[in-house]
């Protein structure tokens, strides 16, 4: 993952794209970096009713024994409140955009034509969410609003063939948001209708500016590449115009990581209850 910072403004008349220096970062930022979230703000009803709200929240991968009474109290609360679904699947496990594309749509990838991460649409043109130019000859990896709407475009604004949830929402009046993840949000409202807010983009142009108006920090430019078949090479960079900070890890092999799910597998042996690898290796929280 890259983190840059810039203090420019792009030209699209659609867009804004505002990146807060380090020390403005907030902790609505920081939640909009961690979890896929979709809102859906009720402004009324084509038959008058009370205004009302349908908040819809997706957290991606986590696990159902997560939510405990310890960890997760309201969530918990919720649970016994409410339902739960005990034996629900993902239409496609581990494909983020895939199981993002039902969620937007209420569909299966078959119907849907939304199949992967990665797309190749070799006739494609276009750039990234940082307006770098974008090589479609090659597989892209789809968890960018700029690539998508590059697909969309491509495919006649069809990248996905169903009718979305939002777009069946505001044809009976309801004003939506989609918040989130880059790429999962964004999919939520691929001709973004209503707000779009992700770590990269917030549209249109007049919520943008109302956010920076109420003195809230524009999203930060972050990006996630993940290239052809290389084991792992992880790089956290901080960008400035007067300088700039890299930390990088390389693996050479996948042996590594293995080994390490073996060692977990071993040490969990016995136990119960919620464990992660600062458990296992005996580091401490911090």
């Amino acid at each position: 993952m890259i983190e840059r910072w810039h203090n420019e403004t792009n030209a699209r008349d659609d867009v804004l794209f505002p990146f807060p220096r380090p020390d403005r970062m907030t902790s609505m930022t920081r939640l909009f970096r961690r979890c896929l979230c979709l809102a859906v703000f009720a402004a009324g009803t084509v038959h008058a009713a009370p205004a009302h709200r349908v908040i819809v929240f997706v957290w991606d991968g986590m696990r159902p024994d997560a939510i405990t009474q310890s960890d997760t109290p309201n969530l918990a609360a919720l649970v016994q409140g409410g339902t739960f679904f005990s034996d629900n699947h993902a239409t496609y496990p581990t494909f983020t955009m895939v199981n993002a594309s039902s969620f937007a749509t209420g569909a299966f990838p078959g119907t849907i034509g939304f199949y992967g991460n990665r797309f190749w649409a070799s006739d494609a043109k276009g750039r990234d969410a940082k307006g770098a130019p974008v090589d479609f000859s090659i597989p892209v990896f789809t968890e960018d609003y700029a690539i998508l709407s590059d697909l969309d475009a491509r495919d006649g604004h069809a990248v996905m063939s169903v009718q979305t949830l939002l777009q069946a929402a505001r044809k009976r009046g309801l004003t939506t948001a989609a918040v989130g993840k880059s790429g999962p949000a964004f999919l939520q409202d691929v001709h973004h209708g209503g707000v779009v807010l992700d770590e990269n983009v917030a549209m249109p142009l007049a919520f943008a500016r109302e956010l920076e108006k109420a003195g809230y920090p524009r999203p930060i430019d972050v990006s996630s590449t993940r290239a052809g078949y290389i084991p792992g090479i992880h790089t956290v960079g901080f960008d400035s115009p007067a300088e700039s900070i890299t930390l990088s890890h390389a693996a050479r092999d996948r042996s590594a990581f293995a080994r390490g799910a073996i060692q977990a597998a071993r040490w969990i042996q016995g136990r119960s209850g919620w464990f992660t690898m600062h458990d296992v290796l005996g580091v401490a929280r911090t």
